[in-house]
C-alpha cells in the first residue's frame, strides 16, 4: 500500500463567480488541469487551519470563515 496524505480542497465564491486554478504543469499528480484549489493537511493541522494556509500560500488570499460541507476519502498518494 502506498504513503497517503491528507488533503484538503475548499470553494472560494464572490456573488456568482467560483475561484479556480490551473494546476502547474510541473506536477506530479494532475499536472495542467483546471480544478479548485486546495493542498496537503501537515502534520499537526486542523482541516480549517489547513484550508487557511493553502488559501494564503496559494492564491494570496485571507477567510476568517470557512463552512464544511462532505469530507470524502480518495486515494491521492502522498508526495
Amino acid at each position: 500500500m502506498k504513503p497517503t496524505v491528507d488533503t484538503v480542497a475548499f470553494i472560494v465564491t464572490r456573488g456568482e463567480s467560483i475561484l479556480v486554478e490551473r494546476r502547474s504543469l510541473e506536477k506530479k499528480t494532475d499536472p495542467g488541469p483546471v480544478a479548485i484549489p486546495g493542498g496537503h493537511v501537515e502534520e499537526g493541522e486542523t482541516l480549517t487551519e489547513a484550508c487557511g494556509l493553502e488559501l494564503a500560500e496559494e492564491q494570496h488570499l485571507i477567510c476568517d470563515e470557512f463552512r464544511f460541507v462532505v469530507i470524502l476519502p480518495s486515494e491521492y498518494p502522498a508526495p
